[in-house]
């Protein structure tokens, strides 16, 4: 099937997405008069003509979308990106790298971070520390502590360098936030800056300003905080912005995004912004608690018939984790059954199959969630299942979260390497990353040892039509010539 074909037929079904992105189609723009600019997209694809601005200097009506973002989320300075948080996060890494002798930089990020935080480090040309998040029971990556985030300072001490800066995402992929008004406290007391990875919580200061990592109860947090607005907001896929609250940083994150952003940046993506923009200061009152009122009754309609949610009060609730396991399914099962009834999820992991909601899911959409899980249970009914959060699969996606977070031994990224097959590359030094998507988290880093367990598993998830980068159609590997 052609690629324009598969868009067609897909455009043609009458699904409900509750994946990324946020605006879910075009409805939300048509209901609040925006139908028009949706309509005229190709006929704005333009370059930089006289009085189109450019995104590299912007001055004109680029420099009014960053300004409109910069209200909105109470910044210094909001920069846009038409390259997603991928872009803004390299950036952000570079800008704190600068200035520092590399040779005794480093920069602590969580083990659990998304690969373009790895390829920024490595761009940066610094030392790496870990930070390893908690697991939780359900089998789910958890929060990153205060602790863990001193201990880092207490490594990089031994390891006789300074680091610069912590990464942090926040929320995770399954919507688990941590404590960065906390973790804040900590990393300015060791004179480093905080960079948030907030790629999922773009909605979080509007729907759940608790769990944001900008400003808590007056108090400035995070340096730098990176939303991609296309998640759960109703920008394009590929637009983000990066947000920064410490004025210092102002200049340097300026010169590191321009240094990596594009020179022929899609003037139809910043429309989107442009338009998301317009939605937000207009109608998001409305839209946000309109939001509320549908998360509100779906768990509580899930609770009526006796289907458990994953929840704590960390947790992003726009992110609906369903337990599957009192259908005796796992997650990915239970994602299956939700598809065949028309439903896409974003993901399914362990027991859990989640539901990423967004800006642009109507009322309609949480009722056929509702009711393909009613019809589910119905149809299980009197089936042998098990207890509710007992596991259901663990080889083939219940142990990912244990895998990622496996402390490794780590060396440079080797430039000498050859394929591999990944039967016969246990005890070898990976020269790529083996990153399962989603959620885009490194399963293996490029520079640590390949174990037996983990590629194991890689192997399995790619065998069931899971997507990996970092391994062939072959299952062979990039590692390095010679076991350590």
């Amino acid at each position: 099937m052609r690629f324009t074909e598969f868009l067609e037929n897909h455009i043609s079904k009458d699904t409900v997405s509750f994946h990324m992105p946020g605006h879910k189609g075009r409805r939300i723009f048509d209901v609040h008069g925006l139908g028009d600019a949706i309509d005229d997209l190709v006929s704005g694809d333009i370059t930089e003509i006289p009085g189109a601005d450019n995104i590299l200097e912007p001055q004109g009506i680029i420099r009014d979308v960053m300004n409109r973002y910069r209200i909105l989320y109470g910044s210094e300075e909001t920069f846009i990106s038409v390259g997603g948080s991928s872009l803004g996060l390299m950036a952000s890494i570079l800008a704190a790298c600068d200035g520092h002798d590399i040779s005794e930089t480093a920069i602590a990020i969580a083990r659990n971070s998304h690969r373009s935080v790895f390829n920024g480090v490595a761009l940066a040309g610094a030392k790496t520390i870990y930070i390893y998040p908690e697991i939780l029971a359900e089998g789910l990556v958890g929060s990153i502590n205060c602790n863990a985030v001193e201990d880092a300072f207490i490594q990089a001490e031994t390891k006789g360098v300074r680091i610069s800066a912590i990464v942090i995402p926040s929320p995770n992929y399954y919507g688990i936030c941590s404590p960065i008004k906390k973790i804040a406290r900590v990393v300015h007391e060791h004179g480093a800056i905080l960079i948030v990875d907030q790629a999922h919580g773009a909605h979080l200061r509007f729907l759940e300003p608790r769990l944001s990592a900008d400003i808590a109860d007056g108090e400035s947090c995070a340096d730098i905080v990176v939303e991609s607005t296309h998640k759960t907001l109703a920008s394009f896929t590929q637009t983000a912005i990066v947000n920064v609250y410490n004025k210092e940083l102002v200049d340097i994150v300026g010169s590191k995004i321009k240094t990596l952003q594009t020179t022929s940046p899609s003037y139809m993506l910043m429309k989107s912004l442009d338009l998301n923009a317009e939605l937000m200061e207009k109608y998001g009152d409305d839209l946000f608690e309109s939001w509320r009122m549908n998360l509100d009754r779906t768990y509580d309609a899930l609770e009526e018939i006796g289907v458990g949610c994953f929840g704590n009060l960390m947790h992003d609730r726009s992110k609906i984790l369903i337990d599957a396991s009192i259908f005796g399914f796992s997650g990915d099962e239970l994602s299956g059954e939700l598809e065949d009834r028309g439903i896409i999820t974003e993901l399914d992991s362990g027991n859990f199959s989640m539901c990423m909601t967004g800006i642009g899911n109507g009322k309609g959409d949480y009722e056929r969630l509702v009711d393909a899980i009613t019809d589910i249970k119905n149809e299980r009914a009197g089936c042998t299942v098990r207890s509710q959060g007992e596991t259901i699969d663990d080889d083939a996606h219940g142990g990912i979260a244990a895998l990622m977070n496996k402390k490794r031994e780590q060396n440079d990224i080797p430039k000498d390497w050859e394929w591999k097959h990944i039967d016969e590359a246990a005890g070898l030094i990976a020269a790529e990353s083996i990153t399962p998507y989603p959620p885009g988290v490194p399963l293996i880093v490029a520079g640590e040892v390949m174990d037996e367990e983990s590629l194991l598993w890689a192997k399995e998830f790619k065998k069931k039509g899971g997507k990996i980068l970092g391994i062939t159609e072959n299952f062979t590997v990039k590692a390095y010539k010679n076991s350590i």
